[in-house]
C-alpha cells in the first residue's frame, strides 16, 4: 500500500505531466500539438518510477497471498 501511494504521489507532486498512459499525449503530438512538459527528463523518470514501484506492490501482495495460502495446506 505505501508503495501505491509513493507512486501517487510522485504523480501528483513532482511529475503530472506523467499522470495516465501518454497515448492521448503522442496522438496530439503527432497531429502538431506542443504539449509542454510531456517529453521532458522529469515525466519520463516519473513514469518509470511510478510504474516500478506498481509492479513491486502487486508482487509484494501476490507473494503474501500465495505464502498464507501454502501455510493452510
Amino acid at each position: 500500500m505505501l508503495l501505491v501511494m509513493l507512486a501517487a504521489m510522485l504523480c501528483v507532486y513532482i511529475g503530472p505531466s506523467a499522470a495516465g498512459s501518454g497515448i492521448p499525449e503522442v496522438k496530439a503530438y503527432l497531429n502538431g500539438v506542443d504539449t509542454p512538459h510531456v517529453f521532458s527528463l522529469n515525466t519520463l523518470v516519473v513514469k518509470v518510477r511510478e510504474c516500478l514501484f506498481r509492479i513491486y506492490s502487486i508482487f509484494g501482495f501476490f507473494v503474501r497471498f500465495l505464502l498464507s495460502d501454502l501455510k493452510s495446506l
